[in-house]
């Protein structure tokens, strides 16, 4: 029997080669491998190998696939005459990586590490789309004797697992290996989603007349693998760890669907027939009552944090007083519709009306702040309103208009939602070893703040993470100041500010902001108790009823049609790049 397993999981790696040769003939065909590589490798990585990196690597498995990641881009971009040197040790890394968790495999095949007939399906299963990415990855610029070296590898390192299994599951959970094994998964993700080693070759474009949803029948494809691959963990743990993160995310994902189906239902709505805001009327007043109005104006907008620096750079070239401006660009991230009714249920009334409170307080003082010492040019408004992007008659009207504001949303807003509710699911596991929880409130509240900063997020996609955070232990302060400064600051938002104004602008702004964050994050532990007067909402682990199961269905349609339309890597890097425009109208 467990020869046969083996036997089967070795055939499953020599698919590839022959998936690669068939869909590789073609362009539209080119499409759907691509597809199924970046939904299949992506799933995989992010909710089985990091999952129990993380388990037995900490914090510093954290920072190592943050490394894994982002360190070849930063590499090429310091290193502009090394950058294909980068591209080709990024990819050989993946491919010794993949190596690794070929032998890890085998052994979880092996008795007695093996514990029941789904851990040898879902095993089998997943090494469908790791043998086709050995030949996606290293194929195109090795050529076939890299490939076939990396696949021989993978093929002895899975019977090699197999036959010490105690052995190679003993030593496959030190914390140094999870580490590394970290730093693997970041970089696998880094090829996965940037694909530098191909080129224009799997271009989706209108260009290439190859419609994005041969990309997203790609895409249906590996998160069909995906899923199959979880439901089958249920019948084993094929790393021995218990640590994989597919209940919670289910669980997170339930109590978050309803706010977030109305949530998004509510903001279409507002940003579909909202009336256009004349400009004179965020001019009128002195400077604190332009804040409050920029406030006011932006912080029900169905914009986050990736759409509107565009929105902002237009207002600031049709003439918005610039505390009117700065206010908005604060307010705008901070909190909509879809975050407001999210944080609900995720973090409770008080921490909800504590965050309403504080992204007004802290959008009305910067945008004061900062914004009476920018000056103002006057502008043209053109006919449309002064958000307007293009010309009225081309906007279209009724339920066209309605789709695709929400169209809008879901690209913009999805990506950081799905990112955010795999980070929570993953992170909580891990919170009773975080030192971080352990430190002093105030030193927490200050950490946090700085955390934010740099960091790119959606208000909506920092919610479950901060909700499992509390609920481990985290001071609502600190839980708070993240959310103002995640959402709201980041190096684009500086760029921005010191290519419109000046650099004393921008560091204004940060300072501002920083502070502002670090102060109400203070002041809102004692006003909720710190880490241990508050009370943190549970994050229920039942079963959910049929109201909840159909807005997490609803949500999903929505959100699989838009990956369909527009394919998932289109899908990902416009929302968490902040490449694709936003309009307000």
């Amino acid at each position: 029997m467990h020869s046969t397993i083996l036997a089967a999981s070795l055939l499953a790696l020599l698919f590839g080669p022959l998936a690669y040769a068939w869909l590789n003939r073609q362009r539209k065909l080119s499409a759907v491998l691509d597809g199924f590589v970046f939904l299949s490798i992506g799933g995989i990585v992010l909710l089985e190998a990091l999952p129990e990196a993380v388990h037995h690597g900490g914090l510093l498995a954290w920072i190592a696939l943050a490394v894994g990641f982002f360190g070849p881009s930063i590499a090429e971009r310091l290193l502009h005459h090394a950058a294909r040197e980068t591209h080709l040790a990024t990819l050989l890394l993946g491919g010794f990586g993949l190596i690794v968790h070929a032998t890890v495999d085998g052994a979880a095949l092996s008795e007695p590490a093996h514990t029941g007939p789904g851990l040898a399906i879902a095993v089998i299963l997943h090494r469908l789309p790791v043998g086709l990415a050995i030949w996606w990855l290293l194929r195109p610029t090795f050529g076939l004797r890299v490939a076939w070296m990396t696949l021989g590898c993978m093929l002895a390192g899975t019977v090699l697992g197999f036959s010490l299994g105690d052995t190679v599951m003993a030593h496959g959970t030190t914390p140094l290996l999870a580490v590394f094994q970290a730093f693997i998964a970041g970089s696998i993700l880094h090829v996965v989603f940037n694909k530098p080693h191909l080129g224009d070759r799997y271009a989706v474009d209108t260009h290439a007349h190859v419609s994005p949803r041969y990309e997203g029948l790609g895409n249906a494809l590996g998160l069909a693998v995906v899923v199959a691959v979880a439901l089958l963990h249920q019948d084993g743990d094929a790393h021995g760890t218990g640590a994989l993160p597919w209940g919670r995310f289910l669980d997170l994902a339930l109590i978050s669907a309803p706010a977030l189906v109305i949530g998004f239902g509510l903001a279409a709505a507002l940003g579909a027939w909202l009336p256009s805001t004349p400009l004179n009327w965020l001019q009128r007043g002195p400077q604190l009552r332009q804040a409050w109005r920029g406030m006011i104006f932006g912080l029900p907008l169905p914009v986050c944090s990736c759409g509107v620096l565009p929105v902002y750079r237009t207002l600031v070239n049709r003439g918005v007083p610039g505390a009117a401006g700065v206010a908005f660009l604060v307010a705008t991230p901070e909190l909509g519709l879809d975050a407001l009714l999210l944080s609900i249920p995720l973090l409770g009334v008080d921490m909800t009306i504590a965050r309403v409170l504080a992204a007004a307080a802290l959008a009305l003082a910067v945008g004061w702040w900062v914004g009476r010492q920018i000056e103002v040019h006057a502008a043209a408004t053109p006919a449309g309103g002064c958000c307007a992007t293009e010309p009225a008659a081309q906007v279209p009207a009724g339920m066209q208009r309605f789709t695709g504001q929400l169209d809008e949303l879901l690209r913009s807003t999805g990506p950081w939602l799905i990112v955010g509710l795999l980070l929570a699911a993953i992170v909580e596991p891990v919170l009773a070893h975080t030192p971080l929880l352990g430190w002093p409130d105030a030193l927490q509240v200050l950490c946090f703040a700085v955390i934010g900063v740099p960091v790119y997020v959606c208000a909506s996609g920092a919610t479950p993470i901060v909700a499992v955070l509390l609920a481990g232990g985290l001071s609502p302060g600190a839980g708070l100041a993240f959310l103002l400064a995640g959402p709201a600051t980041n190096v684009a938002s500086f760029g921005l500010l010191a290519s419109l104004h000046d650099l004393a602008t921008a560091r204004r702004f940060a300072v501002g902001m920083l502070g502002g964050a670090v102060l109400l994050g203070w002041l809102t532990n004692v006003a909720l108790g710190g880490s241990s007067g508050f009370q943190a909402p549970p994050l229920p682990h039942e079963h959910a009823g049929w109201i909840r199961w159909s807005c997490l269905a609803l949500l999903t349609t929505l959100l699989g049609l838009a990956m369909l339309n527009h394919g998932a890597r289109r899908f990902f890097s416009e929302g968490l790049r902040g490449e694709h425009s936003a309009h307000v109208h």
